[in-house]
């Protein structure tokens, strides 16, 4: 399956094995509560602040790390030229 993965000011696409994904919305908040865990993923702002920041290959890290860990398909990112299948889900970060 084909999900996109929209940010602010671009957006992805990730080719997902199929039938480990049946919720946008679950996968998003999922993935928000991995990424804070994730020391990497932790930066601090000028004014001191800690923040998460990530990106499209923290979310493929997410899917097959997770999701996919049993898997020997696992998830990646794809080209907007090379999508062939209808988009399943799109979830904005």
């Amino acid at each position: 399956m084909i999900i996109e993965l929209r940010f602010d000011h671009h957006s992805s696409f990730a080719s997902v094995p199929d039938g480990y994904i049946t919720n946008g919305k679950e996968l998003q908040e999922s993935f928000l509560s991995w990424v804070e865990d994730q020391p990497e993923n932790i930066v601090i702002t000028k004014d001191e602040r800690a923040a998460v920041s990530y990106s499209d290959e923290d979310i493929i890290k997410y899917l097959n790390s997770v999701l996919l860990c049993d898997s020997k398909e696992k998830a990646y990112l794809i080209t907007i030229e090379k999508v062939r299948k209808p988009i399943k889900f799109s979830i904005s970060f």
